[in-house]
């Protein structure tokens, strides 16, 4: 027969196991803390930073989307209701969709091309082409809204471009062009204004993202529209949903989701492309 008082004993210096495996977690757990305590309390503010004005704001459109909200104290859900008027109700939806993506690719292109142009001119060894750097490159920091704002000037019916174009005979609308290939394309000609930045992969992702993110067309066009919405474009029609047309929080969230939505898919097919074009695939 077994002895009780041996099995006793096993099971009484068996039992603390667990405890001592959580005091080694504890222990670890400190360790880490103490190694790390610096580094975390530097990055502290800008976490709270992200939590308060990034994923919270993003998680409250996340659930506006689903409701009829206007920004008082009523909520009326409707489902995915935002989301298929948008894309079978809404007028406005398709002509700044086609308005937006025509402006995105090809715009990015363009600003590629000549990026890479300018630095391999700038990398040639030609005397003062040390200050043509900082030349070409000072555009880079000006503000959007600045920017905008002389290049209306720029464009104007008598301003520096079409007295140009007097020379030889002709006259352009620009900006308030009705077509809007013409008038997105001046878009085109003012961001070659600042190309000064570099020929990356990274800067086809940020570019594209900026691109479809646009809303410089709200310093320069009645309501960022221009005539008959030749220049409305995606940003700008969140901006007036919300702000400028009835406070259609609601509405606006949801046509923001599905911008977030697009820019993530399209920026996994270019990642996707990268793999195959630089990196090889094995499958």
């Amino acid at each position: 027969m077994y002895s009780t008082v041996s099995s006793n004993e096993e099971t009484k210096s068996a039992s603390p196991a667990p405890r001592a495996g959580k005091e080694d977690k504890l222990l670890r757990l400190k360790k880490f803390w103490k190694r790390n305590r610096e580094g975390w309390m530097f990055v502290l503010p800008l976490d709270i930073g992200l939590g308060v004005f990034t994923l919270y704001p993003m998680i409250q459109s996340l659930i506006w989307s689903f409701f009829n909200y206007t920004g008082g104290i009523y909520y009326y859900p409707v489902g995915f209701g935002n989301y298929i008027h948008i894309f079978t109700k809404d007028p406005e939806f398709w002509k700044v969709v086609g308005n937006t993506c025509f402006y995105a690719f090809c715009s990015v292109p363009i600003v590629l091309v000549s990026s890479y142009l300018l630095a391999a001119l700038v990398n040639l060894p030609l005397k003062g082409v040390g200050g043509f750097r900082v030349v070409y490159y000072l555009p880079v920091v000006i503000p959007g809204v600045v920017s905008g704002i002389l290049w209306k000037d720029l464009f104007d019916y008598n301003g520096l471009f079409n007295n140009i174009l007097g020379l030889f005979g002709q006259h352009s609308l620009f900006f308030d062009e009705e077509s809007s290939v013409k008038a997105i394309s001046s878009i085109f000609l003012m961001n070659l204004w600042s190309i000064g930045g570099g020929m990356i992969f990274f800067n086809v992702i940020t570019m594209l993202i900026g691109t479809f993110q646009y809303n410089g067309t709200l310093t320069f066009a009645l309501e960022g529209r221009g005539y008959e919405n030749a220049l409305y474009m995606y940003a700008v029609f969140i901006y007036n949903e919300v702000f400028a047309v009835g406070s259609k929080y609601g509405y606006g969230s949801a046509l923001s989701w599905i911008l977030v939505v697009f820019l993530g898919c399209l920026t996994a097919v270019l990642f996707r492309i990268r793999k195959k074009l630089y990196m090889g695939d094995d499958n």
